[in-house]
């Protein structure tokens, strides 16, 4: 059976992070997605969602070139999510779409709930929740909290003040 991991992780506007450090995450992130390779994990999943998400699928783009075999989900939560996003973000999005290797809708149009329903679809179909979470009530903690009450194994990178801080170990998710 193929090892599947899924990410969630908060929005460019939430994370606030200068350049350098939005750099510095993707490393980790990066660094993070090789560890789950060589965990065995071949197949990823992204929601779609303006930076962590897209960011994570884009390094999954990238890694394909060394990586051959891995595969990407865009796993959107409706038809039209991008329509609010800016021309840089729908041009990274579409890209991102082209070159996936499925594209599954999980509802067919807006609705209460959306994203948490895709949240939900993306840990039911995964072993491994990478998450970059600055430690507040977000759609990004309830996601972490479905994975942990579902025994998922979870990689959290930590954001404190737009600072990238180092892996949270999974026993410390107890406060969320």
């Amino acid at each position: 059976m193929k090892k599947i991991a899924c990410f969630t992780g908060h929005r460019p506007e939430i994370l606030k992070l200068g350049e350098k450090e939005e750099i510095f995450l993707k490393i980790k992130l990066a660094n993070e997605i090789e560890y789950l390779l060589e965990k065995g994990v071949e197949y990823f999943i992204t929601g779609m969602a303006k930076g962590v998400d897209i960011w994570c699928g884009e390094i999954i783009n990238s890694l394909k070139e060394f990586y051959p075999y891995i595969k990407l989900e865009c796993a959107i939560p409706y038809k039209g999510q991008e329509n609010g996003y800016s021309q840089f973000w729908k041009e990274k999005y579409n890209n991102l779409l082209n070159s996936s290797d499925k594209i599954t809708y999980v509802s067919s149009n807006y609705r209460r709930g959306a994203m948490q329903k895709r949240n939900e679809y993306m840990v039911n179909n995964s072993e491994y929740v990478i998450g970059v979470w600055n430690g507040k009530k977000s759609g990004t903690q309830n996601t972490l909290k479905y994975a942990k009450k579902n025994n998922k194994t979870i990689i959290i990178i930590g954001i404190k003040n737009g600072i990238v801080v180092e892996k949270v170990e999974q026993l410390q998710i107890e406060d969320m």
